[in-house]
């Protein structure tokens, strides 16, 4: 393959980071403004001073007014505009640029927790550092060919972990290789397409799963190794990324790791003039990279069992530096989810002249609810209220506070809020009270969809919160 253009790779970035920025502008009003569920403000006041400057850096630290948060969302905005187009061409403003945004998606993520606390926002921070770094230091071609090494080593810190993880975890259903039998109906938000692959014969399911730790166990270490070897796992984890994609919806994780994986491909940066300080940036480019290094190891020492002073260094850069999220931990699914809980939310409002309530349902927009319902293709965007209603139905919700927050707000009507559902039974008035159920969901055989066109089965497992009021 001909070399891969560092401008390009600036460009796909900035055009991924652009797409994150548009989904978290589509829900934050109604997650993070001063009538959402998780208020920033709130959130602000329980931090003070230097602790909050240090512990959490954000520029929500020191103002957290609706107007200052659309402000800093904008400016995310206009440095990924500037980074796609691609019309200022020196090295040290696109480093400032992408520390530009760096700065304000570090603020959304360390002040947006449980909503913005997915590994893909940790992938998207760690990557842009990266992009801060290699366009700081390599100031010619031949330094860029030593820091396009970050972007390897986060590729082969990726991919490994992910098989790591699941082996490590002790899931008895990746040791077997029947967990792709539960995968494609238990995933968060399944997809039309993850539907029929669901009624595959669960051979095709066990031979999927060993291919899959054959890419994530035996391929990431094609990267140290020789062109062709090294180009020829790209491609197979470039094809493995939109598998993943066309069976699910994963935001933005799919299409990221893609761009991240042109990194193993041949790299040639734009041609400049001879930079006076080469040796020293030579130097500190190959310091960097060793810590960096010597941290992502370290880091996928700590899923498997390995002496302690192996993971001496991820303690070290954990106690300093884990807030920035400049180096990550990655791994979905290492326990593989059997049984697919659903929440469903149920607003009473009392019957004139009767005694009983009259209970009807609140609809999210992707989540699944209806049994016709058909599961949606969303990714590339990020709908972080019905993924997050996913890992509520994983425990009760005592302990998921941003829940019960949820419910203050339907109890009221609070528009904000209820305009991220799909359907609110109460647009005249809001209701007496609230409840939330849970149910056990399962995709449907393909014969009874035939006949049924229904997608999904559901039982009735018991009550998620028991009926509550304002009062």
């Amino acid at each position: 393959m001909s070399k891969f253009r560092d401008s390009l790779f600036q460009r796909l970035f900035a055009i991924i980071a652009f797409i994150a920025c548009l989904s978290l502008f589509i829900e934050l009003k109604g997650l993070f403004l001063k009538n959402g569920i998780l208020p920033f403000a709130f959130l602000n006041s329980r931090f003070h001073g230097l602790e909050a400057f240090v512990k959490l850096p954000s520029l929500f630290t020191f103002a957290s007014s609706d107007f200052f948060i659309y402000f800093v969302l904008v400016i995310a905005f206009i440095s990924l505009i500037v980074l796609a187009s691609h019309f200022i061409r020196n090295r040290f403003i696109r480093s400032a640029l992408f520390l530009i945004f760096y700065i304000c998606y570090l603020s959304f993520v360390n002040f947006g927790e449980p909503f913005m606390s997915f590994q893909w926002d940790a992938l998207l921070l760690e990557t842009c550092f990266l992009f801060i770094l290699y366009f700081f230091l390599s100031q010619d071609s031949t330094l860029s060919k030593i820091n396009i090494w970050f972007f390897r080593i986060l590729v082969f810190k990726l991919m490994l972990m992910s098989g790591v993880v699941k082996i490590f975890s002790g899931d008895q259903a990746w040791l077997d290789l029947s967990a792709l039998e539960y995968h494609y109906f238990t995933q968060p938000l399944p997809n039309f397409i993850s539907f029929f692959v669901h009624q595959l014969p669960s051979w095709f399911h066990k031979a999927s799963c060993l291919l899959m730790f054959v890419i994530e166990l035996v391929l990431p270490f094609f990267v140290f190794s020789g062109k062709r070897l090294r180009e020829f796992a790209a491609w197979v984890f470039i094809l493995f990324q939109v598998i993943i994609f066309l069976t699910g919806n994963y935001g933005f994780f799919n299409l990221l790791a893609i761009v991240l994986c042109f990194s193993l491909f041949d790299f040639q940066a734009n041609q400049s003039k001879t930079f006076i300080f080469k040796k020293t940036f030579k130097y500190l480019s190959i310091t960097l990279l060793v810590l960096y290094s010597l941290v992502s190891l370290s880091l996928i020492c700590s899923r498997i069992k390995t002496p302690v002073w192996t993971l001496k260094p991820a303690q070290v850069y954990y106690q300093s530096l884990g807030h920035f999220h400049i180096c990550n931990p990655y791994g979905l699914f290492a326990v593989m989810t059997k049984k697919r809980g659903e929440i469903v939310i149920q607003g009473g409002k009392q019957i004139p002249g009767e005694l009983g309530l009259e209970w009807k349902e609140y609809k999210f927009k992707y989540k699944p609810q209806a049994l016709n319902s058909v599961p949606m293709q969303i990714a590339p965007l990020q709908p972080r209220l019905d993924w997050q209603m996913w890992f509520a139905a994983l425990s009760e919700y005592k302990r998921n506070p941003w829940f019960v927050n949820l419910i203050k707000k339907l109890l009221v009507n609070e528009k904000d809020v209820v305009n991220m559902l799909k359907v609110n039974p109460f647009e005249n008035s809001p209701p007496d009270v609230i409840r939330a159920l849970y149910f056990n969901y399962e995709f449907n055989d393909l014969q009874d969809y035939l006949e049924t066109k229904e997608t999904w089965k559901k039982t009735y497992e018991g009550v998620y919160l028991p009926e509550v009021s304002l009062n």
